[in-house]
């Protein structure tokens, strides 16, 4: 079983399709609940990202993308965090359905008006552009906060030095170690370890919440991160 990571792989798939499917067949109802506030509204909104990021997340292993696997597992990390920093006040739910919208259209703003040949004071004068820079208000956004920043605020600082640190690395250290077809199938197990788990905690953090007002606890977590021993 050591040698073969591929039982294994199968494994970590069908648990985090599991979980995706216990998402999928949730947002309808939390669509629809009638005493949903900003809070819950912004919790709906991270679900529905994790859904696609899970979604995606099986479709890259299926294919054997380790590195697409890796991308997809950090972001099902960044979604737990924010869940679990949404929930902690109105402010914080209010500022990330701000700074959701307001950095896409903050960037694209950017990215028109550096875009090639046209000088950044005066803008681009041609294509698309000219039509689309007047429609791209946004309230300034606050300072961006970090990802260790929201995991720590969240109880979740160990989920963070344990996982996402080792995803990075594996990342960068990817660009420059070439992979050999077995040291793929590892890599990707363990992006959809971390995917899995991350899809159970935010399944449980958002589901607590909006069906009970339950806060899922941090110890409860870092189990499912098998962080903690059971029991």
């Amino acid at each position: 079983m050591a040698d073969h990571p591929d039982a294994l792989v199968q494994a970590e798939s069908n648990g985090l399709k599991a979980e995706l499917e216990k998402a999928r067949k949730s947002l309808p109802d939390f669509h629809k609940r009638t005493f949903n506030g900003i809070k819950e509204n912004a919790l709906i909104d991270c679900l529905e990202r994790s859904v696609e990021l899970a979604e995606s997340c099986l479709k890259a292993a299926s294919a054997t993308q380790s590195a697409c696997a890796n991308l997809l597992a950090r972001g099902l990390l960044d979604s737990l965090f924010l869940a679990r920093w949404i929930l902690s006040s109105d402010e914080n739910a209010r500022r990330f359905e701000l700074h959701s919208r307001n950095q896409i259209l903050q960037d694209l703003k950017h990215a028109l008006l550096s875009g090639p040949g046209d000088h950044p004071a005066q803008g681009p004068q041609k294509g698309m552009a000219p039509a689309l820079l007047p429609l791209l208000y946004y309230r300034k956004n606050p300072k961006k906060i970090g990802a260790k920043k929201i995991a720590k605020d969240g109880g979740l600082e160990q989920v963070y030095m344990g996982y996402y640190g080792f995803l990075l690395a594996e990342f960068h250290g990817g660009l420059f170690d070439p992979h050999s077809a077995e040291d793929k199938k590892w890599t990707l197990l363990a992006s959809l370890a971390i995917s899995r788990a991350a899809m159970a905690a935010i399944n449980s953090t958002i589901a607590g919440w909006i069906t009970s007002r339950k806060t899922t606890s941090t110890k409860e977590i870092l189990k499912t991160f098998m962080l903690l021993p059971e029991g």
